[in-house]
């Protein structure tokens, strides 16, 4: 293993809706070593002694996972570059300079095993289990051994983003992992990134000591992001103090000699974004905790004021952002769409909130109708935005390596959709049309992608009981997106010929039409090569996929009946049912 360094920094990535109901457990280790999934119970059936040093035996094999002949070694080598070709990017967590195969298998068992696992749920189903089983036994001595390492620590990250649906564990290993840094001293930033910047040639274990202290600061960073971001969508507490603003800065980009540009610009990207959310944060804290009708009228306005200032600032990053993104070496097409997802859904989320208050508002005084208009206008193009951006990722073959935060965030903005189209009194705000064609496509784009990976183990039970919940994210998101169309289409019907070619019609005869100068979609025109060039993962079309797969299709009348399951996703949200006015179950 390599030594722990006292110099330190900066956290990374995205953004959060994840139920407050199945997630908010205390930080302990009862609750992460869950017997139900089995990390105890494999720690104490293991016989390897916990707290020993495992050095002395990873020549014979060790918690190798390929000396344990889970894997041969060009499996475990051909998933190990799957996951830096299409997982990683995606997020800019690990140096793909610094931890590559030979290197992670001799410091780290079980990052080693995380990525295996990762990369094996689509690339080799067959293997998942057996790694993924593996994988969480070594978790459960790391977090036993408390065991500070830093490839330990980018292991639960790695486990913070790519778990299964049913896995609520990622609150409380993303605090473990933080107070494990900061126990090691990752929190006194020493400046050493002056020598990180040197140009000169040096050799090979200077080289590494560079980058691992680089890799050391964006691992800092990168839970700072998580835990802030957490913070900012959910209500839960910050653990971390707030990051040395040196290390979140640009000019920590400027470093470029041991720099990894992808990384480094997410987590400093990231950084900025949650900084223009911070005080919007606040004036909300401020508006729940008004004690008399003076100051929350006080208290809203400088809300308000500080959206105004927010929608701006957040305009400005995405434009920024994008643009740098497709600037760095070996771009690819998806990093900009990335970018302007993350912006749209930060919008989404924090106008929601306004609207809440906004609509609350508007039923006594009537004089707040425009602007209520004005929020719920934006928040629907924001929806749509978060669409059609997963979308153009998902032409490009994004979705299979998605982090399951990123397919709850895509399911919020599909449901906020279908709410705004239910605010009864501001119907005619909203393209309905635009709306119908984007679910239409993205329900598809899932629905494809779920039957892709489903294993023959949860075909059978999907198909034996539609009742069931499978662990995949995809196939949740695709049942979501499949009732929230259902609905859709029992709410409203095809236009008539002689009404506006860009609506559709209630079924209560009324005609909804389109915003004037608002959202147009054009979803229906995007192909691969807009875009640029696919992943090329699958050499079958994934519509051939969807043909050959052996689960049953559902059917119409199949999302027509997952009302029940279409309002406990709402619930999990936080949002009243789609049918009730108001947006969300309590004021955030």
């Amino acid at each position: 293993m390599r030594p722990q360094r006292e110099t330190s920094e900066a956290p990374s990535i995205p953004l959060s809706f994840i139920s407050l109901l199945d997630d908010t457990r205390a930080l302990s280790l009862n609750s992460v070593l869950d017997p139900e999934k089995g990390l105890l119970a494999a720690a104490e059936n293991n016989n390897t002694e916990l707290g020993t040093d495992s050095d002395d035996r990873m020549w014979e094999g060790g918690d190798d996972p390929i000396h344990l002949r889970l894997l041969s070694q060009p499996s475990a080598e051909y998933l190990f570059e799957g996951f830096f070709k299409h997982f990683n990017p995606l997020v800019g967590l690990l140096d793909p300079q610094l931890y590559t195969f030979s290197y992670t298998r001799e410091t780290s068992p079980l990052l080693l095993s995380t990525i295996l696992a990762i990369s094996a749920r689509v690339l080799q189903p067959e293997s998942y289990v057996a790694v993924q089983k593996h994988s969480d036994t070594l978790l459960a001595q790391v977090l036993l051994t408390c065991d500070a390492a830093i490839e330990n620590i980018w292991a639960i990250v790695c486990v913070y983003h790519w778990k299964n649906v049913n896995d609520t564990r990622g609150y409380t290993l993303l605090g473990f992992a933080i107070r494990m840094a900061a126990s090691a001293g990752w929190n006194k930033f020493r400046g050493g990134m002056d020598f990180a910047c040197k140009p000169q040639v040096i050799d090979h274990p200077q080289v590494n000591l560079a980058r691992q202290q680089r890799d050391q600061e964006r691992l800092w960073l990168a839970l700072g992001n998580l835990d802030r971001s957490s913070s900012l969508f959910t209500g839960r507490p910050v653990a971390m103090e707030m990051i040395n603003k040196e290390i979140g800065a640009r000019g920590w980009l400027s470093c470029e000699t041991w720099a990894y540009p992808q990384g480094d610009s997410k987590v400093v990207g990231t950084f900025e974004l949650t900084q223009i959310s911070c005080p919007v944060l606040d004036a909300m804290t401020n508006l729940r905790e008004a004690q008399d009708p003076s100051s929350a009228s006080t208290s809203f306005q400088s809300f308000r004021k500080a959206m105004e200032a927010f929608n701006v600032a957040v305009t400005e990053w995405g434009q920024y952002w994008s643009s740098k993104f497709m600037e760095l070496p070996d771009s690819e097409p998806f990093q900009s769409h990335l970018t302007l997802f993350f912006q749209d859904y930060t919008r989404l989320y924090f106008n929601s909130v306004l609207l809440h208050r906004l609509l609350f508002i508007e039923k006594s005084d009537i004089t707040y109708s425009g602007a209520v208009e004005g929020t719920m206008q934006l928040c629907f193009s924001c929806a749509l935005g978060v669409l059609q951006h997963m979308i153009k990722m998902g032409h490009l073959d994004i979705l299979y390596f998605l982090w399951d935060t990123a397919h709850l965030m895509t399911g919020y903005s599909a449901m906020m959709v279908l709410k705004l189209l239910n605010q009864s009194r501001h119907q005619r705000l909203v393209s309905t049309r635009n709306a119908f064609e984007t679910l239409t496509e993205i329900s598809d784009l899932y629905s494809i992608a779920a039957r892709s990976l489903h294993t023959e183990e949860e075909v059978s039970v999907l198909n034996a009981t539609r009742k069931a919940r499978s662990s995949n994210p995809a196939e949740v998101q695709a049942r979501l997106f499949g009732a929230i169309l259902a609905r859709l289409k029992t709410n409203y019907k095809p236009a008539t010929p002689g009404s506006n070619g860009s609506s559709l019609q209630a079924s209560s005869g009324t005609v909804l039409t389109s915003m004037e100068g608002g959202y147009q979609g054009e979803i229906a025109n995007i192909g691969v090569g807009d875009e640029g060039t696919s992943h090329n993962l699958f050499p079958v079309p994934m519509a051939g996929q969807a043909e050959s797969s052996d689960l049953t299709p559902r059917r119409e009348t199949d999302y027509v009946a997952d009302g029940d399951f279409m309002n406990s996703m709402f619930t999990l949200a936080g949002l009243v049912s789609w049918d009730e006015p108001g947006i969300f179950i309590e004021s955030r």
